[in-house]
């Protein structure tokens, strides 16, 4: 099976990083991986283990939120650094998410660089909601990040409670399903902004915070369901890694392809509440 996040397609076997030769995986999904005297993957030196993977996913969620909460703060307070460090931090996100995603062993080290970035992007994205609630709501609007950053650790709780509970599997129509919506999504996305590009706002319309229609809400309650969906998927290509005795590097790797997922739920969730807001 294949992730909705083409960030974790390494985890599969057969893909950018094999399982090594002399290790075989028993028991099935949730099997234990073991070498030739029978020693668990986990406790092998030098592979990929559940407490390294939470570890740096932790570290690489504290940065983020620290580095979104400090954009926030100064931007809010001087608005000439809202490009620099919001349009900026973006760009230089992209750069890491893409040395990343070339080059594995670079994670370590590239990943919380990522991590500081893409929380300028964060805060930038949450302050431009806010202001534009704001003229709305007045001060009523400026609680509402705090309210979807609640409502994503929520929601990526609830997921990873239900797949660690077996209450969600991501079996094979539940992987072709979401993929294949992420897909479509993906398609509608890049539609709608060729066609702003050319003067139509029709669909991209629908992705603005304050449209408060029937079917832009509809299109963020979607969206919303199928991010936090993937994480299912998620998680569960973690586990085939975890399981398949992955280098220790990969536990960074592990961590930014979560924080990607979980910050596409958290600015989705935060959409859908602006537009909650407006109506």
């Amino acid at each position: 099976m294949r992730s909705a996040n083409p960030a974790l397609n390494p985890f599969q076997t057969g893909g950018h990083v094999q399982q090594p030769a002399q290790w075989t995986t028993l028991g099935g999904p949730t099997g234990v991986a073991t070498g030739a005297g029978g020693v668990s993957a986990q406790a092998r030196p030098g592979v990929m283990t559940l407490g390294g993977t939470i570890t740096a996913s932790a570290i690489l969620v504290g940065l983020t939120m620290t580095s979104a909460i400090v954009a926030y703060t100064l931007m809010g307070a001087n608005p000439a650094l809202q490009l620099p460090l919001g349009i900026g931090g973006l760009v230089a996100a992209i750069i890491c998410s893409l040395i990343i995603w070339f080059k594995h062993t670079s994670a370590p080290i590239v990943a919380p660089i990522y991590a500081i970035f893409k929380g300028a992007f964060v805060g930038w994205f949450s302050l431009m909601v806010t202001a534009m609630l704001s003229q709305k709501l007045g001060a009523g609007a400026q609680g509402m990040p705090f309210q979807a950053l609640a409502l994503t650790i929520a929601v990526a709780g609830g997921m990873l409670v239900g797949y660690a509970t077996r209450v969600i599997r991501p079996g094979k129509i539940f992987t072709a399903v979401i993929v294949s919506a992420g897909i479509g999504y993906g398609l509608f996305a890049l539609l709608a902004l060729v066609l702003s590009l050319m003067g139509n706002n029709a669909l991209s319309s629908l992705f603005s915070p304050t449209n408060s229609s029937v079917l832009s809400i509809g299109l963020s309650v979607f969206v919303v369901c199928l991010a936090a969906l993937t994480l299912v998927l998620a998680f569960d290509q973690i586990n085939i890694g975890i399981q398949s005795g992955q280098p220790k590097y990969m536990e960074w790797y592990a961590g930014w392809a979560l924080l990607v997922e979980l910050i596409w739920l958290y600015i989705e969730i935060l959409r859908l509440l602006a537009k909650l807001r407006s109506k």
